[in-house]
């Protein structure tokens, strides 16, 4: 990573372990100057990144995403970031076709951790959060953006997915 000195301005490249507890921890090359101050950027990231609410929040800067909701199965659809011209009688249907799809399948295989349906050219990324809750993101593409992608992948190992 590269990092500037705080006294001199000159340019450090620092190693991972020069970071410590989201602050950069170094001694200018040019100066000699002991550096120590706090990188906000990295903190913000962490803590964001793996939040549900943090990733629909970035839904609109990837035109390929086509958005994304939670289905509860007692309470129904939990959060919602859809297209407006999708009634949520409709959200709510396929939020419970889906469910009911990833759970047969999970009958016949229960080392599934998740499923892609194409349905009208839309691609939809199906994962189970923990039992009765679902996790749906909604495609125009069968590959999911970077920070979507670690994040499903992420959704789908969580320890308590077991049944």
């Amino acid at each position: 990573m590269i990092v500037f000195c705080e006294d001199c301005g000159d340019r450090n490249q620092v190693c991972p372990a020069h970071i410590v507890k989201g602050r950069a921890v170094f001694i200018c090359h040019a100066c000699g100057y002991h550096n120590d101050y706090l990188l906000p950027l990295l903190q913000q990231k962490k803590q964001q990144e793996n939040t549900v609410d943090n990733l629909f929040q970035v839904l609109d800067r990837y035109p390929q995403m086509m958005g994304g909701f939670i289905y509860d199965i007692s309470k129904g659809i939990t959060i919602c970031r859809m297209p407006d011209l999708l009634l949520p009688e409709d959200i709510h249907s396929l939020g419970s076709r889906l469910s009911q799809s990833l759970e047969q399948g999970l009958l016949a295989m229960p080392d599934i951790r998740s499923m892609t349906v194409l349905i009208s050219d839309k691609y939809f990324f199906v994962a189970r959060e923990k039992k009765g809750q679902y996790l749906v993101l909604v495609a125009l593409t069968p590959n999911l953006p970077e920070p979507f992608c670690r994040f499903f992948m992420q959704y789908t190992h969580k320890k308590e997915w077991q049944i």
